[in-house]
This record gives structure tokens, sequence and C-alpha cells, in this order.
């Protein structure tokens, strides 16, 4: 019961007062300890977020599948034959198991894949690209205005179109709505339903570039009619979105008689591998963090140590007075371990607060900065409060540590010798 004892807290005061710069010294380790730490730990977060945000704009469960040429012979076919994705695949695709969505894409027959849009006397050369209405949950946009597709505009072949944002900046007025307005595409009439951005860096200069029509309304206005241009595939939360993949290249091998070992038939690309390589990097980052931090405030809480051992080598004779007048053992290491804990966390509760403001000061700033002026790779640090907890559940622990041997010295003291110490 020290802990509720008004005297005890006035003699760990009075304790902490007796050496003011030694105290000052011993606590600026343990408060720089923990304010590395939280600093660290916060930088690598953002550090984290900032690189996967330069993976491009594309969820991590997601993949897409598109045809090329065969490396293999096979049924009677030579090694080179153009393979494709029939419109007719799609239903067998949609019935994969652990599937949550697909999404067809078609593209003009031109190579480049660029058309020419007009307004009035505004034009420009965009990229064209006919999208499934799942586009948004493979890869998830920001609206400024309007909507993106929806089942209705792919079921009736609507000639609506979302423009991207540079689109918008190059076929209309600053500040002038575009929803409601037609534009011309290749001497076809599309009706505006949206504007959008891409959320994310990487890939924003093409996406913001783009006219999004539904794929239908492509395949029905520019051809080819029958097949599509590649196939998006969201996988369940959680599951690798290539294995996934895997079974649908079998599936489309089957059924255009290519090998199954050719690979080169139906290429895929997913970021999941990118994104768990990263993660994985930065999870061991993390933990070098923690081995790091965690030895700077066991340095940091062993200074506490010295601090307090030395201050009851100097108080021998004050602990064999208290007992030789009857003060047993565990108070005596009671009150020596309370005044190493309250220097131990006072520390580094100023430390993880200073650091805390720190995160926020350039947390702030990184968010007000444009996002194109934001260093590459680095999202605004985050602070996570159960990371701050666990870092104060350590100093508590390494606080304990470094007053055992304090604890146990005056312990020791024979109050007879004691009295006889100058």
């Amino acid at each position: 019961m020290r802990l509720f004892d008004r005297e005890s807290w006035a003699e760990v005061a009075q304790s902490l007062r007796r050496h003011r710069v030694r105290t000052l010294l011993t606590a600026f380790g343990v408060a720089w300890g923990m304010f590395m730490l939280v600093v660290m730990l916060a930088f690598g977060r953002g550090l984290q977020a900032g690189v996967l945000g330069t993976l491009g704009d594309y969820t991590a469960n997601s993949v897409w599948i598109w045809p090329g040429r065969t490396n293999l012979a096979h049924a009677g076919h030579g090694p080179g034959r153009r393979v494709s994705i029939d419109i007719e695949d799609l239903e067998p695709l949609s019935r994969l198991e652990g599937l949550v969505a697909l999404s067809p894409r078609t593209d003009p027959p031109r190579p480049d894949r660029r058309i020419t849009a007009r307004r009035g006397s505004h034009h420009g050369s965009f990229r064209l690209s006919g999208e499934d209405f799942d586009l948004i949950r493979m890869r998830p946009l920001a609206l400024d205005e309007g909507r993106l597709l929806n089942p209705r505009d792919i079921a009736k072949q609507r000639k609506v179109a979302a423009l991207g944002a540079q689109v918008h900046e190059q076929l209309f007025d600053d500040h002038e709505s575009a929803v409601g307005e037609t534009i011309e595409v290749s001497g076809i009439e599309f009706t505006i339903i949206g504007v959008y951005h891409a959320r994310q860096r990487g890939g924003e200069e093409q996406q913001d570039s783009t006219i999004i029509i539904p794929w239908t309304t492509l395949a029905h206005s520019f051809g080819p009619r029958d097949r599509v241009g590649s196939v998006a595939l969201l996988a369940e939360p959680g599951s690798n979105p290539e294995l996934l993949a895997n079974e649908a290249r079998r599936l489309l091998a089957r059924r255009h008689q290519v090998h199954p070992d050719d690979d080169m038939a139906y290429e895929m690309w997913s970021s999941y591998r990118d994104t768990r390589r990263f993660l994985d990097l930065f999870r061991a980052i993390e933990v070098l963090i923690w081995i790091v931090g965690g030895f700077t405030l066991f340095a940091g809480a062993m200074g506490v140590g010295n601090v307090t051992l030395i201050s009851v080598r100097e108080r021998t004779r004050e602990i064999g007075v208290r007992k030789a007048l009857g003060a047993t053992t565990g108070a005596i290491v009671t009150q020596v371990v309370l005044e190493a804990m309250t220097l131990t966390l006072i520390a580094g509760y100023l430390g993880m607060v200073v650091g805390v403001g720190l995160i926020d000061v350039v947390g702030g700033l990184l968010a007000a900065m444009p996002a194109d002026q934001r260093p590459a790779g680095l999202a605004p640090p985050v602070v996570d409060p159960m990371t701050a907890g666990l870092g104060l559940a350590v100093l508590c622990v390494v606080g304990l540590v470094a007053s055992a041997m304090p604890a146990k010295a005056a312990a020791a003291v024979e109050p007879a010798l004691a009295l006889q110490t100058e």
C-alpha cells in the first residue's frame, strides 16, 4: 500500500531532487529512448503506407488476365498462335471457386488505344477503356462528381462515359460541371455521367487521361463483338488471388486448346506479390526497430539503475537506521523500486509525448502538401495507440529490471555495519 502513502511519495521526490543534474541526465536517456522508439515506428508505418501506395491504385486481392501468344504446340496447333478471351468464357469463369467478382475489359482495336474526343471547340487525344460496373471494386477511384458505371449501363449498352480528371480539364472550362453534357468520341455521342481521378499515385497519369465507357458498348460500337481484351478477378479477402488466376488460366487453356503448361498464352499481373514482398520487408524493419528501440530503452533504464544504486550506497546509514527502527526488508525494497520506476516512467512518458507531438506536426505538414509535391514513397507518419501502450509496457519491464540490483543492494544492508559507515 506504499503507492498510496503520501510520505513514500514525498521521499521519492526528495530523493530525486537531491541530485538534480544527475536525475535530469538520467531521465533524458530514458526519454530519448522512448522518443526514438515512437518516432521510428511512426515513420516506419508512414514509409510502409507510402511505398504500398506507389504500387498503384489496384486492390491487393485482384488479378488481371489477358491473352497473348502460345509458346508450346498443342492439339495440332503450333507455337506462336494468338489466343483470345471470348465473351462465352465469362460465364464459366464467373463460377470459379473463391471468386468474388469478375470484371471484363475491352479496348479499341487501334494499337495505341487512343481516340479523339471533342466537345465544341475543345478536343484532345485520350485513352478509351471499356469497363464493367465492378471496376470500382478492382481499382478504387475517387469521384469528383456524378457516378461511375452501373449494371444497367452494361446490360443496355448505354452510350455513357466517365471522364478522368485530365480529360475533364481539357474538354471543359474551369469549375464547369460535366455531368449531363455530351462529348463526341470517334463520331459517336456519349452522355457524361461522372468525373473521377485516381486515388493513388501509381497509375494516376494514365488513369486520369482515360475515358471509361461500358465494355459492352465499346465492343458493339468499335469491335470486336465476340471477345474481351482482359478480365479482372477479385478474390476473397485474405486469399491469394494468383491461385485463383491460375485456375482461370487453366480453364481458358482447356477451352482454347492451349497446352496446360504454356504460361505465355494467358498472362497475368497482380499487385499481390509486390504487396506481400513489401509487407514482409516492413515487418522485418518493424522488428528491427523494436530491437534497436528496446536496447535503447534498456540502456536508459540501466542508467536509472546505476543512479539508484549510487543513491542506495550514499544512503547506507539512513537505510541502516530504518532497519534498526523496524523497517522490513520488503519496505526497503519497495521504496527503492518505487523511486526507480517513478523516474523511468515519468521520463518515458515525457519522451513519448514529445515524440507524438513531433509526429503530429510532421504528419500535418505532409497531409497539407499537394500529393505531387509530397516526398515519393512517404505518407504522413501515424502513431498506433497499441504501439505506444506496448512501448510503455516494455518500459515498465525494463524499469523493474533496472531496479532489481539497487533493491538487492538495499535489502543486503546490515544495520550494525551501516551505522558504522561514514
